[in-house]
């Protein structure tokens, strides 16, 4: 039974969408990478930290705000609490919110919250947190994005366990959307 599981998963087509990342703390430079992509691609990931989940701290929700751009905006809030964001990400005209299960403490609460502005939803997953952690919220979010290195850095090497992590969540979410966030190349 596992084996027949298997096969029809490897046998299914898997739509691939590259969705570029920016990670900056100058707006300059968020609106210069955002023209160099926004006629290619339908999304834009956004790196939001706050100094506490991870070291560093990065441009506000509230920047966005000031974005010219076409492409949607997903957000990826590298912080504890991103409740208190995430009226400010409708208002700044994001469309999906991709918080880390690691961040609080309620994810089924702030996926409601979510729901409440009307927003698409993710839950994120860093590297050494184990899949079955995300199980419960799977159905309730739009996609799962792993964490391909440690949150936090840009331009580090992919984490190879990760695949493992992906596998292990199709074969019991085939058809919730997955992405990989961090040393993709």
């Amino acid at each position: 039974d596992d084996c027949e599981r298997l096969k029809r998963l490897r046998s299914m087509r898997i739509k691939k969408d590259i969705i570029p990342a920016i990670l900056t703390k100058d707006l300059g430079e968020l609106q210069e990478k955002v023209n160099r992509v926004d006629d290619f691609v339908d999304w834009i990931h956004i790196d939001i930290m706050d100094g506490m989940f991870v070291p560093d701290t990065t441009i506000s929700v509230a920047d966005i705000a000031r974005l010219q751009r076409t492409a949607d905006i997903e957000v990826h809030l590298m912080m504890f609490h991103p409740e208190r964001v995430l009226e400010d990400c409708r208002e700044a005209g994001v469309r999906r919110v991709v918080f880390h299960m690691e961040g609080t403490q309620d994810p089924r609460g702030i996926i409601h919250e979510i729901s409440k502005q009307g927003l698409r939803k993710g839950i994120a997953v860093s590297p050494e947190t184990s899949v079955e952690k995300v199980l419960p919220y799977a159905n309730l979010v739009d996609e799962v994005m792993f964490m391909g290195v440690n949150p936090g850095k840009s331009g580090q090497t992919f984490l190879s366990h990760v695949s493992s992590h992906i596998r292990s969540f199709k074969e019991h979410f085939p058809n919730t959307a997955c992405a990989v966030d961090g040393g993709v190349r």
